[in-house]
Order: C-alpha cells, then sequence, then structure tokens
C-alpha cells in the first residue's frame, strides 16, 4: 500500500474515534463548481457544476479529520474528430483541517489525499480508472445557532493520470458552497 493510500486509510479509519471521544462532528451538503487544470480537459469538457458531502471530525483543540466526496459529470468532444464523449469525476478525499477560531465564524485550511474514480466513454471505447492525488483547501465556517452550518470554500486537488502515452491531471480548482449540522 502507497503513502497516500495509508494516508487517506487512516483518514477515514480515525473519524469514528473523535466522535467516541464526544468531540464534535459535522456532515455537509455541498454544491460548487469544478474548473479542470489540465488545458485539454478543459478543452474537452470545460468546467462544471459537481455536487458533494463533506465529514469533519474535530480531533483536539483546532484541530479535526476531514473526507469529502464529490460527484462531477460532462459531456464534451473530442479535439480531433469532435466525437461526443462522457466523463465522470468522483474524488474521495480525507486528511487533516485547522480551523484558526473554532468559534461561530471559523476560518479553515486543510490538506489531504484524494482516491479520484474516473470513467470516460466514447466511440472508440470507455476507459475507467482509480488514481490517487493531493488536495489542499481553505474556507470560511459560519454557525447559525448551534447546529446549522454554512460554510463556503476553495480547492485545489491534483491528480496526476497517464493512459497509452497521454497524460492528464484529473484536479482543478473547486469553489463551493456547504450546508449543514453539527452534532
Amino acid at each position: 500500500m502507497t503513502t497516500k493510500a495509508k494516508i487517506l486509510a487512516l483518514t477515514i479509519l480515525l473519524a469514528p474515534a473523535g466522535i467516541a471521544f464526544g468531540e464534535t462532528a459535522s456532515i455537509q451538503v455541498r454544491a460548487s463548481y469544478f474548473h479542470p487544470s489540465d488545458g485539454v480537459f478543459k478543452e474537452v469538457y470545460g468546467g462544471g457544476t459537481s455536487y458533494g458531502a463533506v465529514l469533519t471530525v474535530r480531533l483536539w483543540k483546532g484541530f479535526s479529520l476531514w473526507a469529502e466526496g464529490d460527484f462531477f459529470q460532462k459531456k464534451g468532444r473530442t479535439t480531433f474528430t469532435r466525437e461526443q464523449t462522457e466523463f465522470r469525476l468522483i474524488p474521495l478525499a480525507g486528511g487533516l483541517r485547522y480551523d484558526f477560531f473554532p468559534s461561530r465564524t471559523s476560518p479553515y485550511l486543510a490538506a489531504g489525499v484524494g482516491y479520484f474514480l474516473s470513467h470516460e466513454k466514447n466511440d472508440m471505447g470507455s476507459v475507467d480508472r482509480k488514481d490517487i492525488g493531493y488536495v489542499v483547501q481553505a474556507g470560511l465556517r459560519l454557525y447559525a445557532g448551534k447546529t446549522v452550518i454554512f460554510d463556503v470554500q476553495g480547492s485545489y486537488s491534483t491528480c496526476k493520470v497517464s493512459s497509452s502515452g497521454v497524460s492528464a491531471d484529473l484536479g482543478g480548482i473547486r469553489g463551493g458552497l456547504s450546508l449543514g449540522f453539527a452534532f
């Protein structure tokens, strides 16, 4: 198992530990705009809306474990033949987050690893991939009362892939809004 895979697995396994020790946890749903960083990816599919969910478990002081998953799907046209092609990306990420002022208004930074599941389908065939990459995130969490959370976040991810001599980056910039509940 690679180091990145071990970090992702550790994040997922430790999340329940924070809840068991009585620390705060939250779950959120998110809508965001995904702007891919790869030039060919942008040319074929462009950016678009993605949807997802976020789980955060406070560990100690401002430190939390964070895990998220998103869904992005888009149709496009191949660069040379202009044939229709479809792409689906499901990035699952997790890591460590730090809230600078764990209060009603809290800016934060997070960093971790991602497991990127992708599927591309066109007249030439289909390709399914599972690759590991990196994610960094910054945001501002706002509490309305004790349990309702509004979150504004931006992130950058990178996941370099190569297939049949063609390389691409499945990552990019994402900006989004979340609504959730703390418990």
